[in-house]
């Protein structure tokens, strides 16, 4: 799966200025400007940054403590796993198992994981359409479909979840008699009704573990929103920043509302983490910017937003194969402490019976 997302990139990277008609020539390299270069870099980690206090926050929702450091290892792992899996599966799968690791229950470890990867596309959905509003010719008619398929499925999905939450009680009520039932049979229905029984307990979690954020405060609510518009928006600067490396001047509000387009196609890409797609999208839709340098500021935009996220996690991930038990930082050994009053009640009980 990495040898095909490596592929993929270099596909888009070829793909990307031939569709667009760039030349693909280094002789810009010389011409680097330094300052820029550094400042792609900066505002890359500021990425990475952003979005692993914005997970430290989503767990703060459930009480659960995370390390700054340590959540910018799972962030990286999680970009590394994405680019190996269609979409970004792998990734929240990922963050899923590291969070778990960290001492946390299986429902605040995925809640706390789709909550950080649905908060951008509510985000997003709104933000496309005004976009494609005040940008109409930024990408080609036959791209803005796969927003309304996208749309579509976003519907659906939100729409059997709602269902799901009317129903709980139903479900609730008819899951553990079916169960009870079948317990002493044999067979396939057995252990169907078994799964159905995990599926729902697991399910139920996640959605107590929702219900949690959701009520835990209005404040920390806003910090979340705030934190992933700020993570939007470093990440989309990139962009602009890209193109200024060689001189080239993209307006930089019209590039994040580019980019912002270009991020919600790359969301319903089935390559693993957009690759070849988002290159040969990026480069179509920043053509009127970027016609000279097309190539490079492609790759540099893609090495900085994706690339050199998926080549340190990869890092990570290996050092972290190698030495598993250094990858758990064991936060909730001190998140509690004792309480005085029940220490005083327990001895009182084992005096009283003895």
């Amino acid at each position: 799966m990495l040898s095909f997302f490596v592929a993929m990139s270099l596909l888009g990277l070829i793909v990307a200025p031939l569709l667009a008609g760039f030349r693909i020539t280094l002789d810009d390299v010389r011409h680097i400007r330094l300052h820029w270069l550094a400042a792609c870099l900066g505002v890359s980690a500021l990425v990475v940054s952003i979005d692993a206090w914005r997970l430290k926050v989503l767990l703060a929702q459930h009480s659960e403590r995370l390390g700054f450091f340590a959540g910018v290892k799972i962030v990286l792992i999680y970009a590394f796993f994405s680019a190996l899996t269609p979409t970004s599966f792998g990734g929240e799968l990922s963050m899923i198992y590291l969070l778990k690791r960290q001492g946390l229950s299986s429902g605040t470890a995925t809640s706390s994981t789709v909550a950080r990867s649905l908060l951008p596309l509510i985000i997003l959905l709104p933000t496309f359409l005004i976009a494609s509003i005040l940008i109409p010719d930024a990408l080609p008619h036959y791209l803005s479909h796969s927003f309304r398929v996208f749309a579509l499925v976003s519907a659906a999905l939100i729409g059997g979840f709602l269902f799901l939450r009317m129903e709980r009680r139903a479900f609730g009520d008819a899951i553990p008699k079916e169960e009870t039932i079948v317990r002493e049979e044999q067979g396939a229905k057995k252990y169907f009704w078994a799964l159905i029984g995990v599926v729902w307990k697991f399910y139920r979690e996640t959605e107590d573990a929702f219900a949690d954020m959701v009520t835990y405060g209005w404040f920390n609510n806003l910090k979340i929103v705030f934190l992933t518009v700020a993570h939007l928006f470093t990440m989309y600067s990139l962009g602009p920043l890209a193109a200024k490396i060689f001189g080239l001047n993209v307006p930089f509000f019209k590039g994040i509302l580019t980019l912002c387009m270009v991020h919600l196609i790359v969301y319903v890409s089935p390559s693993p983490a957009g690759s070849g797609v988002a290159e040969a999208v990026f480069g179509i839709a920043f053509k009127p910017f970027i016609e000279s340098s097309g190539f490079l500021v492609v790759a540099f935009w893609r090495f900085f937003a994706e690339y050199g996220r998926v080549l340190v996690g990869g890092v990570l991930t290996f050092i972290h194969l190698r030495m598993p038990e250094k990858i758990e930082d064991h936060p909730r050994d001190h998140l509690q402490e004792p309480d005085p009053a029940v220490n005083d009640m327990s001895g009182i009980l084992t005096k009283y019976r003895d």
